[in-house]
C-alpha cells in the first residue's frame, strides 16, 4: 500500500502540469511563451519554476494558472521555436529581398525604356541626316548643284504660298513672301503612316509663319502649311 501511495505522489506534478497554463512574459510585457507544458525540464530543488523561467527569459515574468481554459499556444523561447523563428525570419528576409529586386528591376526597366526612347529619337534624327547624306552620295551632287536645287525650291515655295493666299486677298500685290529658308528633314505622322519630307520655312508679310514641304529627294514642293 505504501508503494502505491508513493507512485501517486510522483504522478501529482505531471497531473498538475497537464491542467496548468504556463506563461512567460518578456521584460517589456510581451507574451513569449504560453502552453500546458513547461518550456524546460522540471527544476530540481531548491530551484523554483520562476528561477528556471528567469534563466530562459532574463528579466521576464512567469505565471502558472489552472483557470486559463484556452491557454493559447505561444513559443518564442525554446531552442526549437527559436530555430523555426530564425528560419521564418530568413525566409521573410529572402522574400523581401526578392520583392525589392523585382521592384528595382521594374524601375530599371522603365528607366531603360525611357533611355531607349530617347536614344531612338536621337537615332531618328540621325536617320534623316543619313538619308540626306546617302542621297548626295547616290546622285554625286556637288554643293553648287545642291545650292541651285535649294534656290529652285525656295522659288517654288514662294509661288505656292502666294497662290494659296490669292483668294484671301483682294490685292495680291499687298501680299509678299520673304525670308524663305531650308530647315531640314522632318518626319510627318498621320493616320496613313509616316513620311520623311524636307521643310522650308517662310514669313508672310513679316508676321505669319508658313512652311513648304519638299519630297525627301528635294525634287518638288509637295505641300504647304500657313499659320493662322
Amino acid at each position: 500500500m505504501k508503494t502505491i501511495f508513493s507512485f501517486i505522489v510522483l504522478l501529482m506534478p505531471f497531473c498538475a502540469q497537464a491542467t496548468t497554463c504556463y506563461k512567460i512574459y518578456d521584460p517589456s510585457g510581451a507574451l513569449v511563451y504560453s502552453a500546458r507544458s513547461l518550456p524546460f525540464p522540471l527544476p530540481a530543488p531548491p530551484e523554483s519554476l520562476r528561477d528556471a523561467a528567469q534563466k530562459l527569459v532574463p528579466g521576464g515574468h512567469f505565471t502558472a494558472s489552472s483557470r486559463d481554459q484556452l491557454c493559447e499556444f505561444v513559443d518564442k523561447v525554446t531552442p526549437d521555436a527559436k530555430s523555426k523563428l530564425k528560419e521564418m525570419e530568413e525566409t521573410e528576409n529572402a522574400s523581401n529581398k526578392y520583392k525589392q529586386k523585382l521592384k528595382q528591376d521594374a524601375i530599371n526597366f522603365i528607366s531603360n525604356a525611357e533611355e531607349y526612347e530617347q536614344q531612338k529619337r536621337i537615332e531618328g534624327r540621325s536617320v534623316r541626316e543619313a538619308l540626306e547624306e546617302n542621297r548626295r552620295k547616290q546622285y554625286s551632287e556637288s554643293s553648287y548643284d545642291f545650292g541651285e536645287r535649294v534656290e529652285k525650291l525656295k522659288s517654288e515655295c514662294t509661288i505656292a504660298l502666294r497662290g494659296a493666299l490669292e483668294w484671301k486677298s483682294r490685292d495680291v500685290s499687298q501680299v509678299w513672301v520673304e525670308n524663305v529658308q531650308r530647315v531640314g528633314f522632318k518626319t510627318i505622322r498621320n493616320e496613313r503612316g509616316t513620311k520623311v519630307v524636307v521643310q522650308y520655312k517662310a514669313w508672310i508679310n513679316g508676321k505669319r509663319a508658313a512652311s513648304c514641304y519638299a519630297d525627301k529627294y528635294e525634287n518638288n514642293i509637295i505641300g504647304y502649311e500657313i499659320s493662322d
